[in-house]
């Protein structure tokens, strides 16, 4: 990674403010500017690219598990670890569930 591309992974970690002046755009944003580079949306994105390993938009339960097993190693069971990734999935699904319904319609 070179510099220039290390300095536009690392902005996104700057603190939000409610206003700021962007030093690279030169404008006042608010938070939700996507023209912003540590926009809510871009931090949210960012952290989703993360999780989304092959890059198709997707989070699934085998990338969940691929992402467990980089973080605890053989610390914990692969069965264990495997209930964990389905849980993630289903609460997912669950709060999609329970998002829709109770969103009114209109």
């Amino acid at each position: 990674m070179i510099y220039r591309s290390f300095l536009k992974a690392i902005v996104i970690f700057r603190p939000v403010k409610d206003k700021q002046t962007d030093r690279i755009f030169g404008s006042v944003s608010s938070v939700a500017d996507d023209a912003v580079p540590n926009s809510r949306r871009k931090k949210l994105a960012f952290a989703f690219r993360m999780y989304d390993l092959n890059g198709d938009g997707a989070i699934t339960k085998d990338e969940i598990l691929a992402l467990l097993i980089m973080m605890v190693g053989n610390e914990v069971p692969d069965e264990q670890l495997k209930c964990i990734a389905q849980r993630a999935i289903l609460e997912v699904i669950l709060t999609s569930i329970i998002t829709l319904q109770s969103s009114p319609l209109g």
